[in-house]
């Protein structure tokens, strides 16, 4: 499904992004000027769903605004496009990981691009031929998805997920997840 453009606000996706900004959880703040509308509504559905995979509370009128403008059920009564929509779904809270346990429970069924490459490093393996089953995995599913294209992204996941306490095993260019700390 197209996302009709004229159909943003764009002064209200600008409030949602500085929310999101403001949040401090993202590895680098959405700079809105001299953005173009196309590029800022791919930022904020990229931060929407990356906070959601971090399990960070995004701020409630962003996920409503997201819920309204850019989910797939936001667009039922339009025509559809040519193209198959992505199957992601909206951001929906889920519960915090209290264990490895709750963890590899989370990454059995996957419900993003972001935590199938999670669900991949459980299994471990070179980090190129990650990257290469998430690319498959991407294009059976149809997915447009742009992160984890570069060992280094890859490497900059893991090292974001280990300051949230998620523990790996890390020799050289392979990578397991292995554990996850719990807070004290």
């Amino acid at each position: 499904m197209a996302i009709d453009l004229k159909a943003i606000d764009l002064k209200q996706l600008k409030e949602e992004i500085k929310a999101l900004n403001e949040t401090g959880s993202l590895e680098k703040k959405i700079k809105v000027v001299g953005t173009s509308k196309e590029n800022l509504i791919e930022a904020f559905k990229t931060a929407i769903f990356f906070l959601d995979d971090s399990e960070i509370e995004i701020p409630e009128s962003a996920t409503n605004f997201f819920n309204a403008n850019l989910s797939e059920e936001a667009g039922a009564g339009e025509e559809p496009e040519k193209k198959e929509p992505t199957k992601r779904k909206p951001p929906t809270p889920s519960k915090k990981i209290q264990s490895f346990d709750d963890l590899q429970g989370r990454l059995k069924e996957p419900s993003n691009p972001t935590s199938y490459m999670d669900k991949l490093m459980l299994k471990g393996g070179k980090i190129e031929t990650l990257i290469a089953k998430l690319k498959e995995y991407l294009e059976a599913n149809e997915i447009d998805f742009s992160g984890f294209r570069t060992v280094s992204s890859v490497k900059r996941h893991i090292q974001y997920r280990q300051e949230h306490n998620w523990e790996y095993e890390i020799d050289g260019d392979k990578v397991k997840l292995i554990g996850f700390k719990v807070k004290k």
